[in-house]
């Protein structure tokens, strides 16, 4: 098949997908003309934050998490597919991060939090917990970075985490990643592998490690994108673009080299 044409718009370079629509997001019938034409039903198919399935065989199985972004909805899902896996005694966890655009930062810390076992330093002082990431918006007149919030695992607040899961497993984790993992998705990898919670497999990440808020300006849909802060992993590394910093284990077989790590199949 060959597509010629959308809504009788012909199909070719210079086109852009506007010009194929008329308002975007409506649910409507569209019509493809191929070398024949075809008629389909243009409707939203909406994407979970989270989908997850079994790896492996009854024995030796693994939990395979598919993190798509970042919602208020991520945490309590992610949550959600431990426990099921810890109910059917997996060896360990995948967590796919790969294509993950970022999106609610809050979440990808409650996240790293429920995956965060119990940290070296509350060995000595209960008190303590694992540092996930800090924040920085300003600079001294040195020009160092201040850093004016340090979000550890055992001082995260109810009102801005109140879904914050409790360390959930302290089975093996593994952590897809490329170069359209993004923002804080790289805040999720930078907090797991800085930690020694996880080895991080892939590509270098996008590097977008940057905090912005958006502020409707008018009625028309148009707003301002305020970049507010930037974020340090807890290795105190500026994600920023193409990330490098994160040695990630660069490998031709993927599947190959998470069943090593886990110990399946």
């Amino acid at each position: 098949e060959r597509l010629l044409a959308v809504d009788g718009v012909p199909v070719g370079p210079g086109i852009t997908a506007q010009g194929y629509t008329d308002v975007p997001g409506v649910e409507r019938n569209v019509t493809l003309d191929l070398l024949r034409k075809l008629l389909l039903e243009r409707r939203a198919l909406p994407l979970p934050a989270v989908t997850s399935r079994m790896l492996g065989d009854e024995d030796r199985k693994a939990m395979y998490i598919r993190a798509h972004y970042f919602s208020s909805a991520t945490t309590a899902a992610v949550k959600e597919a431990v426990e099921h896996g810890t109910q059917s005694g997996v060896k360990g966890y995948v967590l796919d991060l790969r294509n993950n655009p970022g999106g609610v930062f809050e979440e990808a810390l409650a996240t790293a939090a429920g995956l965060m076992p119990p940290c070296k330093a509350a060995t000595t002082d209960p008190q303590a917990g694992c540092d996930l990431a800090y924040t920085v918006r300003a600079r001294s007149s040195a020009g160092a970075d201040v850093v004016d919030n340090t979000f550890n695992t055992a001082h995260l607040s109810p009102r801005m985490f109140p879904l914050r899961p409790e360390s959930l497993t302290q089975a093996p984790v593994v952590v897809l990643v490329n170069r359209s993992s993004a923002s804080a998705a790289e805040v999720l990898a930078g907090a797991l592998k800085d930690n020694e919670r996880a080895v991080l497999i892939g590509e270098h990440t996008f590097g977008k490690g940057v905090i912005q808020y958006y502020f409707p300006v008018l009625n028309d849909g148009s707003g301002l994108k305020l970049t507010v802060a930037k974020y340090l992993t807890p290795a105190t590394h500026l994600v920023k673009l193409i990330c490098t910093w994160f040695n990630v284990l660069v490998c031709t077989d993927i599947l190959e080299e998470v069943k090593d790590r886990l110990n399946i199949y």
